[in-house]
């Protein structure tokens, strides 16, 4: 219980450093988001699957947020300018949520319409609170925005929900250890 506290007061602290800190200095989340993951895979009982599925989640995230901004749903800021593509502190951002899939939402990667549902309507209201706390600047067409957000966090939560309980990302499946150790030996 600890642990599962510790793991989603790190994300939540991880978020608000981005969508306060974004636009002083899109340097420091990424720092403070480095420490917390660091800190993550220090107490991990199994890092490296751990390490993977936030690498992975990364990539992914970066892919879903340049593709919002380069269509005009946002615009993300960095310090004192804007990029179409997603800076740092949101890849950043990304891999720190994929530390609260194994533990925190690992209920979500076993029932999937619930998984849509949440991603639809969480997606866009994380997106448009960091709005107002500028750290992104939502287009023109405010309603096209949020439901173009909810579309894709419809799709990409129940996709990476069930990738974190894949074994080689699955930091509770011990199959992989044996894999690993059997590889070593050989």
């Amino acid at each position: 219980m600890k642990r599962l506290l510790l793991n989603i007061v790190g994300f939540k602290t991880a978020w608000l450093t981005c969508a306060f800190g974004a636009a002083v200095n899109g340097w420091i989340p990424v720092a403070v988001i480095a420490v917390l993951i660091s800190i993550h895979l220090t107490v991990a009982e199994r890092w490296l699957p751990e390490l993977r599925l936030i690498l992975l989640v990364g990539v992914l995230g970066a892919i879903v947020d340049s593709s919002l901004g380069l269509f005009g749903v946002m615009t993300y800021v960095v310090g004192d300018s804007t990029s179409q593509l997603a800076p740092p502190w949101l890849i950043a951002l990304w891999m720190s949520f994929a530390t609260v899939l194994p533990y925190g939402l690992r209920w979500l990667s076993t029932k999937p319409l619930v998984s849509i549902v949440m991603g639809a309507a969480a997606g866009p209201a994380s997106y448009y609170g960091g709005s107002k706390a500028g750290a992104v600047i939502m287009g023109d067409a405010l309603i096209f925005s949020l439901v173009a957000i909810g579309v894709a966090w419809a799709l990409v939560m129940p996709l990476i929900s069930w990738l974190s309980r894949q074994p080689y990302f699955d930091a509770h499946d011990i199959k992989p250890v044996i894999a690993d150790a059997e590889a070593v030996a050989n």
